[in-house]
C-alpha cells in the first residue's frame, strides 16, 4: 500500500504578509495545493489567518513553520526598532516566546542568543517540542475561541461551511536550528534529539509529523557533513522532510554545488519519507518530475530562495517573470527578450511564444508592445523607477499562473531542450548572467533518471 502523503500536493506556496492575501484567493486559489505560513505572522494575527482560511481561502490545507531558528541569531533581529523608543522585542516574537517557554524564555529574557548546551537536559528539550507543537496545533483555534466571533465559526460549521479541521494543519514542524560548518556537530545533535522528541509526541497524537533541514552551502560543500546529515537523519523516518539551504539560488550557484544538493535530495528520499524544497525554483520542479522530490515551495513572485537572516528589502523594481527562462527579469531586459523571441511582432505571437496565461492574454490584447509597456509600467521617484500598484497585480498574478503551468507540465525532455533553446537565442540580448542556468539545468536534469 502507497503510503500516504504528509501534504496536499506538489505546489507549495509561502504565506508572507496580510497583504499577500489577495494572489492567494480567487481564480488564483487553484494554482497550488497548499500553504506554508510562519509562526511569527500566525502569533501577530492569529484570527485574521482564520478568517482568512475560512472565508476567503475555502479551508485550504496549510503548515506552520515554527522559526525556532530565529533565536541563533543576532538578537538584534528580534526587535522592533524606532527613533521615538528605545528597541523592544517585536510582538509576534514576545507571543511566540509565552508559547515556547524555556530555554527560549530565559535565555532571551538575559538578552543572548541560544546555544545548542541549552537544550541538554532532557525534561527542558522535550517540554520545549511539546510547547512548540502545542503552538502549531491550538493557537488559532484558541484565538478564535477567545474572540467575539466564536458564535459567527460554530454556525458555519454547521452549516457545513467551514469543516472542524480547518484551524488545524496538515502536519506538525519539529523545532529545528540552523547547522554550519562551524557549528554542524553540536547543532546536528540537537536538530535530531528534538526530531525524535517530536515524533514520539505527533504519533501520539495521530498527526504527521515533519523535520525541517536548515544548512548553510558551507555543509553542502562538505561530503563528510552530508554523509552525517544523511545518516542521522534517515534514522527518524519523519513523513516529511523540509529542507532550507541558506539563500541557495539555483540560478546562480554552481554546477557542482547543485549535483550535492540533487544527490542529498535523492539520498534522504531513499529513507521513504517525502521531502519538499523550502525554497525553489524551477530547477526543484524539474526534480519534482523527476520523482526526487516530493513538493517545491515558492513565495508571491518571489521566495525561490531565502537568506536565513532578514536582509533590507530596499525600493521594489518591476520586474516579469519570463516563462523560457524561468526567470524574473527586470524591466529593461523583459522587453529586450520579448522582442527578440518575436513576442512584439502581433498579440497571437506574444501568446505563442511568451505567455499565454489568464493574465497575459487580459493585459497583452491588441498592441503587443505597447500593452507589455503597459503592463510593467513605473513612474520616477528621486532618480529611482517604481513600479504603480497595477503593475505589481500583472506581474504577481503572471507569476502565480506561470508557476502552476510548471508544476503541471510534466514534459521535461521538451523543457530541457526549450531551456537550451532559449539559452542560445536570449544570451546576447539579456546577458550570460540571466541565460546561462538553463544550460547548467538542462544538463543536471538530463543525467537524472526518470521514476
Amino acid at each position: 500500500m502507497a503510503k500516504k502523503k504528509a501534504i496536499a500536493g506538489p505546489h507549495l506556496v509561502r504565506y508572507g504578509i496580510a497583504g499577500d492575501q489577495k494572489f492567494l484567493v480567487g481564480d488564483l486559489l487553484e494554482t497550488y495545493d497548499e500553504l506554508v505560513i510562519n509562526a511569527r505572522m500566525v502569533a501577530h494575527m492569529a484570527l485574521g489567518f482564520a478568517s482568512f482560511l475560512t472565508q476567503h481561502a475555502h479551508n485550504k490545507p496549510y503548515f506552520i513553520d515554527p522559526e525556532t531558528h530565529i533565536f541563533q541569531h543576532d538578537f538584534d533581529y528580534l526587535l522592533s526598532t524606532s527613533e521615538e523608543r528605545e528597541p523592544k522585542l517585536k510582538r509576534s516574537v514576545s507571543r511566540l516566546i509565552k508559547w515556547y517557554g524555556d530555554p527560549i524564555a530565559k535565555i532571551v529574557k538575559k538578552g543572548q542568543r541560544i546555544l545548542p548546551e541549552n537544550f541538554k537536559d532532557n525534561h527542558t528539550r522535550r517540554d520545549f517540542c511539546q510547547s512548540v507543537i502545542d503552538f502549531q496545533l491550538k493557537v488559532i483555534n484558541e484565538r478564535v475561541q477567545d474572540s467575539e466571533n466564536v458564535e459567527y465559526y460554530e454556525f458555519l460549521k454547521e452549516k457545513g461551511v467551514v469543516e472542524s479541521s480547518s484551524f488545524t494543519p496538515s502536519l506538525v514542524v519539529a523545532p529545528y536550528f540552523c547547522m554550519d560548518g562551524n557549528t554542524f556537530d553540536d547543532w546536528i545533535d540537537v536538530n535530531i534529539e528534538c526530531a525524535k522528541d517530536s515524533k514520539e509526541i505527533a504519533s501520539k497524537l495521530g498527526i504527521p509529523m515533519a523535520t525541517e533541514i536548515v544548512i548553510t552551502q558551507s555543509v553542502l560543500f562538505d561530503p563528510k557533513n552530508v554523509k552525517s546529515l544523511i545518516s542521522r537523519y534517515k534514522e527518524i523516518k519523519p513523513e516529511l522532510f523540509l529542507i532550507w539551504v541558506d539563500a541557495f539560488s539555483e540560478h546562480e550557484v554552481s554546477e557542482g554545488l547543485l549535483d550535492a544538493f540533487v544527490t542529498m535530495m535523492n539520498d534522504l528520499k531513499a529513507s521513504g519519507s517525502q521531502v519538499v524544497n523550502l525554497y525553489g525554483s524551477y530547477f526543484s520542479v524539474m526534480l519534482l518530475h523527476r520523482g526526487i522530490l516530493d513538493g517545491v515551495t515558492h513565495g508571491l513572485e518571489y521566495g525561490e530562495e531565502r537568506p536565513l537572516v532578514p536582509v533590507g528589502g530596499g525600493i521594489p523594481t518591476a520586474k516579469f517573470y519570463l516563462p523560457a527562462l524561468h526567470l524574473r527579469l527586470r524591466r529593461e531586459d523583459a522587453i529586450r527578450a520579448v522582442r527578440a523571441l518575436g513576442g512584439f511582432e502581433s498579440v497571437a505571437d506574444f501568446h505563442k511564444h511568451v505567455c499565454d496565461c489568464t493574465q497575459c492574454q487580459r493585459a497583452i490584447s491588441k498592441s503587443p508592445e505597447k500593452d507589455f509597456g503597459d503592463y510593467l509600467r513605473t513612474k520616477r521617484v528621486n532618480t529611482r523607477d517604481i513600479p504603480y500598484p497595477e503593475t505589481k497585480e500583472n506581474s504577481v498574478r503572471h507569476y502565480m499562473f506561470s508557476k502552476q503551468k510548471e508544476y503541471t507540465d510534466k514534459n521535461i525532455d521538451k523543457a530541457l531542450g526549450q531551456l537550451r533553446d532559449t539559452r542560445k537565442q536570449l544570451r546576447k540580448y539579456v546577458g550570460a548572467e540571466n541565460t546561462d542556468h538553463c544550460e547548467k539545468w538542462a544538463s543536471i536534469i538530463s543525467g537524472l533518471v526518470t521514476e
